[in-house]
């Protein structure tokens, strides 16, 4: 287990920052820095497939969680 934070521009709809704590935050951090380096929007990432999807699962429920 472990926490993900997400930092969003809700004019934008971007991801602008993140932090994690866990075993493999690694995998959580290496796209969170995809998304902000691309300037993908949150709506893409919430209908985007990730190969791994216990780490990408993390990022889809947090998303979720957002009030826009």
């Amino acid at each position: 287990m472990g926490n993900l934070g997400l930092m969003v521009d809700r004019d934008e709809r971007v991801l602008v920052g993140t932090w994690a704590v866990a075993p493999l935050a690694g995998e959580w951090i290496h796209q969170a820095c995809l998304a902000i380096k691309a300037g993908i929007s949150v709506d893409t990432l919430l209908n985007s497939v990730f190969q791994f999807s216990t780490f990408s699962q993390a990022y889809l429920e947090a998303l979720e969680k957002m009030d826009f």
